[in-house]
């Protein structure tokens, strides 16, 4: 009997050395699996923060090649939220096949994880160019020269890239003028707006000089222009533009949102802009070829956008992710 009760014992203390030495095992396995898992998800948050670091480095490389006159500008070690960012700039004098284009090299790190990245950027003079639109622009639609010469080269439709315009500027200059329009506005036949004296692209002084600062209209709706009516200066319409038999805007016709159309509604005649149409809309000229024409105005354009792009130039950066490296 006593030693059965031996042998109970010894079975009893053996299960459970057994099941201590088990669950020690299990528990380092799960202290070494966290502190593992730990250390991937540490690693994971480096490599994502270094690539945001990365990002910031390439948008900073944009907003300095807006901010220069040349294409060289000297690269930087700037740090960031989060992390550190080195950029290197190589144009044309270093390597002679990127003719005018920037090639930016990117390295963002972050702890111990770091991202590379390499993207190309192109700044474009804006200003060369009549029509610059996100939209399309029709074939009724000539665009052409300021001496009347067509030149498609002067139109670019589905741009990709649109330039940043102080629309709010825009707004503040148009209502210390006496031209904001809070709703929809049509002009009548043979109408001239602003009224003389101040009727040209350029604002008149109370004191009866020309000023250098553009007259501003900004209607929060829909144009229209009718027979034989003038409009000058920077245009600002929300909405649509209808241009209706031998009228004339001197200006630019500015259209921040995507939904708008400068279209003209009579089949006779035909409707002119002197000057530049630019935005997010479309244009779209009815019945015959030639409907409406766009004269290329370089002072105009050089102004608008000097004025009121935010970058004070008439440059737009198409850039795009190259490689990693």
């Amino acid at each position: 009997m006593n030693q059965r009760t031996n042998n109970e014992k010894g079975s009893i203390l053996v299960t459970t050395v057994f099941f201590v030495s088990l669950l020690t095992a299990a528990g380092l396995t799960i202290v070494v699996f966290t502190q593992n898992s730990t250390q991937l998800v540490s690693s994971d948050v480096g490599v994502k923060q270094s690539f945001q670091v990365c990002q910031a480095g390439i948008e900073y490389a944009v907003r300095k090649s807006f901010n220069t006159n040349n294409w060289h500008w000297s690269a930087t070690h700037s740090g960031f939220s989060g992390g550190n960012v080195d950029v290197t700039v190589e144009d044309s004098t270093v390597i002679a096949a990127l003719k005018d284009t920037l090639q930016v090299r990117v390295t963002g790190t972050a702890g111990s994880a770091s991202s590379k990245q390499m993207f190309r950027i192109r700044l474009s003079d804006i200003s060369a160019y009549a029509v610059y639109i996100s939209g399309d622009l029709n074939s009724k639609v000539t665009v052409r020269d300021s001496d009347g010469t067509p030149n498609p080269a002067r139109a670019f439709d589905f741009a990709t890239e649109m330039p940043t315009i102080d629309a709010d500027l825009l707004r503040q200059i148009s209502i210390s003028q006496g031209h904001y329009f809070s709703s929809s506005y049509s002009m009548p036949n043979n109408g001239i707006y602003p009224s003389p004296p101040d009727s040209g692209f350029y604002h008149v002084r109370p004191n009866g000089t020309v000023s250098d600062t553009p007259n501003v209209v900004y209607i929060n709706g829909d144009l229209e222009v009718k027979n034989g009516a003038q409009i000058a200066g920077i245009v600002v319409v929300t909405g649509d533009v209808d241009l209706k038999n031998s009228q004339r805007v001197n200006g630019i016709l500015y259209l921040p949102n995507p939904v708008s159309v400068v279209q003209d509604v009579d089949l006779y005649n035909k409707e002119s802009v002197y000057g530049g149409i630019i935005g997010s809309g479309n244009i779209t000229g009815l019945g015959n070829p030639d409907k409406i024409s766009v004269y290329h105005i370089q002072s105009y354009l050089s102004k608008f956008y000097g004025l009121f792009n935010q970058s004070g130039l008439p440059y737009v950066a198409f850039y795009r992710f190259w490689r990693e490296y």
